[in-house]
């Protein structure tokens, strides 16, 4: 059988057309077959995926035993000197694809992900079958940006031993409760959640190549459902020995599968200077990212 993918939506490309991750990660598909009359496991198969700059789908030769199958397939991205090792997610059972939380990463390309299921596919070995799949993301976005760089350049000069550089900051985002951490491919529903995660982020540009007025202090992609959720942080602020120059804490944010949420405040001079935090949870079609 022939399995046809639109691994576009899998690789992020710059407008020049060559993928951002093109020479460290690699985009992997993780297939597992299931027979439809009893459920029972009969294959799994693992496949590098590659596309060109328009986005023509990648083909993949399933072999099996004839028969009626229900696939479940998902896609992700990994190192590229160990292409089908896992990196983000836990991917052995793809009822419970998971995260990982003693080695937990927070927002980079990366960590993307996309999947779907194909029931009933029928393998019959004198014919060759051909069977369209179209990829959905199960993840939700949300990005921290603290608009208040120019207030805190000015107390680097007044008080440099105190509050150093933005650029040696570095941005610990604690979960305060839990996080969605399993979601099962064939129903296509989160189906468990991880208390005790935390990651670690350092100050990088909100926009373009350079810090300018703006910059993202941290931001992750996590398994949604379909309908509004949300999570609690706590966000702290530390120089290279660990003191902590600003924190937030009880910081609500919803998401929602597909979709990204902007946080911003002034979260670097928190407690300083004046200022609130702003949630944008309208999901305008104009704030909308779609995965």
């Amino acid at each position: 059988m022939t399995l046809h993918l639109p691994v576009s939506a899998m690789i992020p490309y710059e407008p020049s057309g060559r993928s951002v991750m093109f020479d460290i990660y690699a985009t992997r598909c993780v297939i597992e077959g299931y027979n439809s009359t009893d459920g029972a496991k009969a294959f799994r198969h693992i496949a590098r995926l590659t596309a060109d700059a328009e986005g023509n789908c990648s083909q993949i030769e399933l072999n099996a035993a004839e028969g009626v199958y229900d696939l479940l397939i998902w896609c992700d991205h990994t190192d590229i000197n160990q292409p089908y090792r896992d990196l983000h997610y836990n991917t052995d059972n793809l009822h419970t694809v998971t995260v990982m939380p003693d080695d937990y990463t927070g927002n980079i390309t990366s960590k993307f992900a996309s999947c779907t299921s194909v029931n009933n596919v029928m393998l019959n070995c004198a014919r060759t079958t051909t069977e369209e799949a179209y990829l959905n993301s199960p993840l939700a976005r949300y990005r921290i940006i603290s608009t208040d760089v120019e207030a805190y350049a000015r107390m680097t000069e007044l008080h440099p031993d105190k509050y150093p550089s933005i650029e040696e900051l570095t941005v610990e985002v604690h979960y305060e409760f839990f996080i969605i951490s399993s979601f099962n491919v064939a129903t296509y529903r989160p189906n468990d959640s991880a208390t005790g995660i935390s990651y670690t982020f350092h100050p990088c540009p909100a926009e373009g190549s350079v810090i300018t007025s703006t910059v993202m202090l941290g931001g992750d992609m996590i398994f949604a459902s379909d309908s509004d959720s949300s999570v609690t942080l706590t966000i702290e602020i530390k120089d290279k020995s660990g003191q902590i120059i600003s924190r937030a804490s009880g910081l609500k944010i919803a998401y929602r599968q597909g979709y990204e949420t902007t946080v911003t405040g002034n979260f670097l001079t928190l407690g300083v200077a004046a200022g609130g935090i702003n949630i944008d949870t309208s999901w305008r079609e104009d704030i909308i990212i779609h995965f």
